[in-house]
């Protein structure tokens, strides 16, 4: 047998690999997506509900995964998920990994890391997400805001913990370094609060909007949504919500 022959026939086996082992993990990555649509659809409330009422129910929520501590829905967009932060003796970034049954490997789950308060009392409460540009779930649809006009009709994110409802309007939607925001800004302080905002406002390129109309300071209570920019591994996309409204829900 010749060697091109026999280069011919390694090449194609390989590529015949590589395809299984890219077929294996898009049936993989739609598996894991169909558990988050079915928990999604049991445990909505299917009446419709008063304001002042769960959209979510929590003790469904709490068999699903303990961790769940809350659910975030962005308006307009398909995100709506359940939000974890791991527990006991499990890594803060446990389900960067992890999926909602504790299987590994993505898409993993939206999560809060350990080091913040569950209430979203932090001054800046980051949740990460992966970019599941293959599939556009998770995090993925943040990228859309990278679009002015797509920024401009998307105003607004919800989270629904066990005890209240948390309005968020949408501030910014930045390309930015992939720098651990809790490591390089100190926001126990109002130097260290400024001092990330004037960071966000002074973002300049065609991806990265501010809304001059949504009041922003050190008093602020801000929730950031933080997930990789697809294939550039150098950056995060952070879509940055202003606390709005506080609902107390009842039991």
């Amino acid at each position: 047998m010749q060697k091109k022959q026999i280069g011919l026939i390694a090449f194609v086996s390989v590529m015949v690999v590589l395809l299984v082992i890219l077929v294996v993990k898009l049936f993989h990555d739609s598996d894991k997506q169909k558990m988050y649509t079915e928990v999604a659809e049991e445990v909505k409330v299917s009446k419709k509900v008063k304001k002042n009422q769960h959209e979510v129910d929590f003790s469904k929520l709490k068999k699903e995964n303990s961790d769940i501590f809350a659910w975030i829905k962005v308006d307009g967009m398909k995100i709506d998920y359940p939000v974890l932060m791991s527990s006991g003796d499990k890594d803060t970034d446990y389900y960067l990994l992890h999926n909602l049954d504790h299987s590994d490997g993505r898409p993993g789950c939206l999560y809060v890391q350990k080091e913040q308060a569950r209430d979203f009392s932090n001054t800046n409460t980051i949740i990460y997400g992966h970019n599941m540009y293959n599939n556009g779930t998770m995090f993925n649809p943040l990228i859309q805001m990278q679009d002015e006009a797509f920024f401009n009709e998307h105003t607004k994110f919800t989270i629904e913990t066990e005890t209240q409802r948390l309005t968020y309007k949408i501030w910014a939607a930045v390309q930015f370094s992939d720098d651990h925001l809790l490591y390089k800004y100190d926001f126990q302080t109002d130097v260290g609060k400024n001092q990330f905002i004037s960071a966000i406002t002074s973002v300049r390129d065609m991806y990265s909007h501010v809304n001059p109309d949504v009041k922003v300071d050190e008093t602020s209570k801000l929730v950031t949504l933080s997930t990789c920019m697809t294939k550039d591994s150098t950056h995060r996309y952070l879509v940055i919500g202003v606390l709005d409204k506080t609902v107390d829900l009842e039991d």
